[in-house]
């Protein structure tokens, strides 16, 4: 009889936890925190206690809920936090896409990263460093590449039991691979260099060689899509030896890498660039480098 006793009494000690999570009337508040500030964040729910809930436009509402107020910055690689006050999820799965400044998505949902299944949650928090979203080097408008232009939405999806909600919350940080790299390896090195880096770019020009030349070559062509009018101004202002290594990979990226059409189009509009800076000599150089590859 005493053992019965005793087992009835452990036994009340974990119902109420249990019943308190399965019969919650909404789900549980959370904290955004990154580098100490806290980040406003909105609750949707999806399904509770039975019930499911018609959903909103979470990013748009978010947007709507700033009242014009700037979304917080937030460096690559800087750690964010979530803290859930009790009780905590039996799981969750947290989704980052690239969004546009109404809060809708940049791009369509086949394109946005694979999910990040969560299961423990150690003292209430989850985690994670700020990693670049590769989405944010889709765009094709310079603009994206400035410091901060890169409007994220991050999406963090909650079960307790048949419940469900999730947490959405913005950062503003940096397109593409952090600049912040200290890799000594002169591939990510130039991987890391931002398309509008020209100083950066042309600084590779003569030192990179076999696959760190192709990458090089790829980073030229990329940068020139982007703007090619600011980086033929850039390569003008070069000294003479960097100005006709960087068009020797220019023109390997565009007649070895691009299909035909596309380095039809790529060099037609390098040559006007160049007519238009008057410099035939160039002009020229860039026809017999033509000539020497095709041939």
């Amino acid at each position: 009889m005493k053992r019965l006793l005793v087992l009835l009494m452990v036994l009340a000690l974990f119902v109420p936890v249990w019943a308190d999570a399965q019969g919650m009337s909404g789900p549980p508040e959370v904290r955004v925190l990154v580098n100490d500030v806290e980040i406003p964040c909105v609750t949707v729910l999806n399904k509770w206690n039975g019930a499911t809930v018609k959903r909103m436009a979470t990013f748009p509402t978010l947007v709507e809920q700033q009242q014009g107020r700037e979304v917080p910055y937030c460096e690559p690689g800087a750690e964010v936090r979530v803290k859930f006050s009790a009780p905590v999820p039996d799981r969750a799965e947290l989704s980052d896409r690239i969004l546009n400044p109404d809060g809708t998505d940049k791009y369509s949902a086949p394109d946005q990263p694979d999910v990040q299944s969560l299961t423990e949650f150690p003292d209430g928090w989850i985690s994670f460093e700020l990693e670049p979203n590769p989405m944010s080097m889709l765009s094709s408008d310079g603009a994206d590449y400035e410091p901060g232009a890169s409007l994220r939405g991050f999406l963090l999806k909650c079960w307790w039991g048949e419940n469900e909600c999730e947490y959405a919350f913005m950062l503003r940080t940096d397109a593409g691979i952090a600049a912040q790299s200290k890799s000594d390896d002169p591939y990510e090195q130039i991987a890391a260099l931002e398309p509008q880096d020209y100083e950066g770019l042309f600084s590779w020009v003569g030192r990179a060689d076999g696959a760190y030349a192709d990458a090089l070559a790829w980073r030229l062509g990329e940068s020139f899509a982007l703007n090619g009018n600011a980086f033929v101004s850039a390569l003008l202002a070069c000294d003479e030896q960097t100005r006709t290594g960087a068009i020797d990979l220019l023109v390997y990226e565009f007649t070895i890498i691009y299909g035909e059409m596309e380095s039809a189009q790529a060099m037609d509009a390098l040559e006007q660039l160049l007519d238009q800076h008057e410099r035939p000599d160039l002009l020229g150089y860039i026809q017999a480098q033509v000539k020497a590859n095709m041939g």
